[in-house]
């Protein structure tokens, strides 16, 4: 963008979910087609890498949102 304006500014909200129950995340995941390859992978492998990486049971998934303001 800085090839077109003089100036450009990136601000970024940061935001995340807070997954409680690894089940629904499981079938989240696997509900999605881009994940077709996982599909072979038991649902409870899944569950378990999840869970390692929780912090007090809480699984948080950051989202990544923001905008561009350009002059």
């Amino acid at each position: 963008m800085s090839q077109f304006f003089s100036t450009v500014e990136k601000r970024e909200y940061t935001d995340s979910l807070a997954v409680t129950n690894m089940d629904d995340m499981v079938e989240y995941i696997y509900s999605l087609s881009s994940m077709v390859s996982l599909k072979s992978v038991p649902k409870q492998e899944i569950k378990d890498i999840l869970l390692v990486n929780t912090t007090d049971n809480v699984l948080n998934v950051p989202k990544e949102y923001g905008m561009f303001i350009s002059s």
